[in-house]
């Protein structure tokens, strides 16, 4: 009821929630198109629909700006709506979902404006393909997680970002094909970096570069 009775809302967070399903999404995504954040993170199994209730957001609610579906059904067909339709994005959390490289770079290209990006979690379906294209188009970025990767990112997109997006302040490739060498790219490119994870890297990263 309160979508229909407040059509001025902004902000929506249903994280974990045990009740709403993808049919009240598609509903606010009706009634409510000043829409600018929505987090629908943790509704794996529930938001049974995630991809028509996400895509039904982007659709109408063109001024999304915040987006954070993680542990979700997101997959690349709705992540590639909001790509289309929702070009001031600036936030977006996709880790742990059904995303691949293919809605990743569609992100990328036509949501210039993006911010943070988390693809953390999906085991070598997001590689170097989609985040050279972040580091392509997303000059503003200044936080990227690509944690758990399978080695599927590697030194050559992380490097590509360290040198285009200098105002780099969140980093997370752990589970990345990286090294030494890289890490001190990063620390030479990025003085305000604040937050960094370098973990399960087989050993290839090791206190030279850290200390």
């Amino acid at each position: 009821a309160f979508a229909r009775k407040c059509p001025q809302l902004e902000r929506l967070g249903v994280r974990n929630h045990e009740k709403v399903t993808d049919k009240e999404i598609r509903v606010v995504a009706e009634h409510c198109p000043n829409l600018r954040h929505l987090d629908v993170s943790f509704t794996f199994g529930r938001v049974a629909d995630t991809d028509t209730a996400i895509t039904a957001v982007a659709m109408r609610c063109s001024l999304l700006q915040h987006l954070d579906a993680a542990y979700t059904e997101l997959n690349d067909a709705a992540l590639n709506a909001v790509a289309d339709r929702c070009v001031h994005l600036r936030h977006l959390n996709a880790s742990h979902s059904c995303v691949t490289d293919t809605s990743v770079t569609s992100i990328a290209r036509q949501c210039r404006e993006l911010r943070y990006l988390d693809v953390s979690g999906r085991h070598g379906k997001v590689s170097d393909q989609a985040i050279l294209a972040v580091s392509e188009h997303c000059g503003e970025l200044e936080a990227l997680h690509v944690g758990s990767s399978n080695y599927q990112v590697t030194a050559t997109s992380i490097r590509a970002v360290v040198h285009r997006c200098p105002r780099l302040r969140e980093l997370d490739v752990s589970q990345c094909k990286i090294s030494d060498g890289d890490i001190e790219l990063v620390a030479a490119r990025c003085p305000g970096l604040v937050h960094l994870n370098v973990s399960r890297t087989n050993g290839a990263v090791t206190d030279k570069s850290i200390t």
